[in-house]
């Protein structure tokens, strides 16, 4: 395995933000005042500044209502002045708002400042280090392991696999979009949520900005052809990310941007020194220059990466009758969640101020419309348990009263 060297050097643990890797800003608007100490909105105390950029500034923020620390990005004034850009920024905030899961960093809120005359991107601070830093840190200390590395890779394919399965895209995957808090989980930072924003800048600034979403080292060959990317340009990007885990660099890599195209587009990366041979050859899968040749999923490269599965094994006809269980599955589970609705209806009861429960069975309707069927049946089974809680503790509570009134007529009978 190669060593670290080629890793640019360590950074402090805290929370990064895709600023770093942009522009340098245009000059300050008159209404910038988001130094330490401000108070943004009356409420986010402005701790530091994490990153500016051709997008706006990033800070660390104590939020005073709910007593916690956020991450708030400002959108450059452009944006505001544009209300064709911002409904489509609205309206993208409306599906990554969407997005929960251990190992994505949410999005909180899409606030104007009229103060400022800005929109303010509220997120969840993430205490810790980007995946590079991190993993540099720990083959220093000696403490490095192919299992560590994967573990982590693991945990980020299964969140960009649930943004999938909602039709959500991430855009740009890449190391600096990856955190690694103090617990030693992944959080993904930035699901597409930027690359709209970078893109409707593009569109609006005085300032020429890079309109392609992505960063380059880690585009698929088809986002360079200009192709509407899909799920496997995440898969890519992904691959790549492992690639550098290990060889300490991207698969490709030149400052001449005509020159990555061609080498992305023909080329095929070195092989992987000092790792075991089903690494390197799910590592390549994943890039193929053809999306249709790569794994059915981030999840299924994250197991190819571990040894589980063959990664050159075509799983296509085992995928097809494992799905096709999972959808009886669903079925039979929709039909239970409909009988519980009746159910629950026929003792005056409804499910809709439940927000677990109408957010599981949403998300299940949603995987399934993806194909995602592994998925739709376990967020309609956790439904289902819910569902079941709630009649069960409503017929329970009837139950007893019934009893008092039967004991209370006995005695009044007496």
């Amino acid at each position: 395995m190669s060593d670290s060297k080629n890793t640019l050097p360590p950074r402090s643990r805290r929370q990064r933000s895709a600023e770093d890797t942009l522009p340098p800003q245009r000059e300050k608007a008159a209404g910038d005042s988001s130094g330490q100490g401000a108070v943004l909105l009356g409420k986010y105390r402005v701790l530091e500044e994490l990153g500016r950029g051709g997008m706006g500034v990033v800070c660390r923020c104590f939020d005073e209502i709910s007593k916690t620390e956020v991450a708030i990005k400002t959108l450059a004034p452009e944006l505001a002045a544009s209300s064709w850009e911002m409904e489509k920024i609205r309206e993208n905030y409306q599906i990554v708002n969407k997005l929960h899961h251990p190992h994505i960093a949410n999005y909180n809120a899409l606030e104007f400042d009229e103060s400022r005359g800005e929109y303010l991107l509220v997120m969840e601070y993430v205490e810790g280090e980007e995946l590079r830093y991190y993993l540099r840190r720990v083959k220093e200390a000696g403490d490095f392991s192919e299992k560590k590395a994967l573990t982590l890779i693991r945990q980020a394919a299964e969140a960009i696999d649930f943004a999938h399965s909602m039709k959500v895209l991430h855009r740009d995957i890449k190391p600096a979009n990856m955190m690694v808090d103090r617990y030693g989980r992944v959080k993904v930072l930035d699901f597409g949520l930027a690359a709209q924003i970078h893109s409707s800048l593009s569109k609006v600034s005085v300032t020429k900005l890079d309109s392609t979403a992505g960063t380059v080292s880690y585009m698929a060959p088809e986002q360079w052809r200009g192709q509407v990317p899909d799920e496997r340009a995440d898969q890519y990007a992904l691959a790549a990310t492992v690639y550098e885990i290990f060889a300490g660099v991207p698969p490709f890599e030149n400052a001449d941007h005509e020159i990555l195209r061609q080498c992305v587009l023909t080329e095929t990366p070195r092989p992987l020194r000092d790792v075991p041979e089903y690494i390197n050859t799910a590592v390549l899968r994943a890039l193929s220059k053809k999306p249709e040749e790569r794994f059915e999923s981030c999840t299924a490269f994250a197991e190819a990466l571990s040894g589980k599965i063959d990664p050159q094994e075509d799983r296509s006809s085992e995928t097809k009758e494992v799905y096709s269980d999972f959808a009886d599955q669903y079925y039979d589970l929709d039909y239970a969640l409909e009988e519980l609705e009746k159910k629950a209806k026929a003792l005056e009861l409804s499910f809709d101020a439940n927000t677990d429960y109408q957010r599981l069975a949403r998300n299940g309707k949603k995987a399934f419309e993806f194909k995602d069927y592994a998925r739709a049946v376990r967020y309609f089974s956790d439904a289902l348990a819910i569902g079941e809680k709630i009649v069960a503790e409503e017929e329970a509570r009837r139950k007893a009263e019934e009893e008092a009134r039967r004991k209370a007529e006995e005695r009044a009978a007496e």
